[in-house]
């Protein structure tokens, strides 16, 4: 059950690689960070590539102040120009608790969840279709057990869709469920979606990029919705070195008060 997903990724993109264009038309790098909505083009038949960041943020509720640290990896390598397989994990981990009691601050450092999944590219945008992808990612709650999703084995699928209009403009959407394969009743379902839109600010600043998005999820037995906005830059001095910087704040729900992250994507 849990490597059906991703087999059948594998030999849908192997069977779909000849009709694919996308990867191959441009060895530029693209990359998933440094916005929550994941990009539909993979990196390419034998392409490496790493996405490292530094990320922080910040939550206040009822008295208690909790900083998350963490030190975010992707791993992409690609099996066809269609297909590619993926590691992702917040790596090296810290949570920090502190109360407006007087008790000492708390802290955890760890090792986070490891995510292991693959891509395939089904379509590139022609007019208004949009280039689109799927996604499916296994979670194993490897991680400390404070750090850790649920501490529940997790089915993560998405689909992923985005157009590029007016030359330097992008919109993109991903949307898919969190399901939990163990811990049944304790590991919450749920719908992730999010909406990013992005400016490439060439001829001007060639190697610079902005994004602005929102991006959510829902409680599929509860209904409860939380709601986060996060908007940043790209810096890409080279085709295949990128830059990120990202700041995100909550609206609504059980989402960080105050985060942010830094950056760096390479592709060999």
């Amino acid at each position: 059950m849990k490597a059906a997903p991703l087999a059948a990724l594998v030999l849908l993109g192997l069977v779909l690689a000849p009709a694919s264009r996308a990867a191959a038309e441009s060895d530029a790098i693209v990359t998933d960070r440094p916005d929550v909505c994941e990009s539909s083009q993979t990196v390419g038949r034998w392409r490496f590539q790493a996405e490292l960041g530094l990320d922080a943020e910040t939550r206040e509720r009822a008295g208690a102040t909790r900083t998350d640290l963490g030190t975010a990896l992707k791993l992409r390598f690609g099996l066809s120009e269609a297909t590619e397989l993926h590691l992702e994990t917040a790596g090296l981990a810290m949570r920090r608790l502190a109360t407006t009691g007087g008790d000492p601050p708390s802290a955890t450092v760890g090792l986070a969840d490891v995510d292991l999944g693959g891509k395939v590219h089904l379509l590139d945008q022609r007019g208004p279709v949009p280039s689109t992808a799927l996604l499916a990612a296994v979670t194993l709650p490897i991680g400390a057990k404070a750090l850790s999703d649920d501490r529940a084995w997790l089915l993560v699928p998405t689909l992923l869709v985005d157009w590029t209009w007016l030359a330097a403009w992008g919109t993109a959407i991903n949307l898919g469920p969190t399901v939990a394969l163990s811990r049944r009743g304790q590991a919450a379902d749920r719908l992730r979606y999010a909406l990013s839109i992005s400016r490439s600010w060439a001829p001007l600043l060639t190697a610079l990029g902005s994004y602005f998005e929102c991006f959510g999820e829902t409680d599929l037995a509860q209904g409860d919705t939380s709601l986060a906005l996060d908007g940043g830059f790209t810096w890409q001095p080279r085709s295949d070195l990128q830059l990120d910087l990202t700041l995100r704040g909550r609206l609504i729900g059980d989402m960080p008060d105050l985060g942010g992250a830094l950056g760096v994507s390479f592709k060999l």
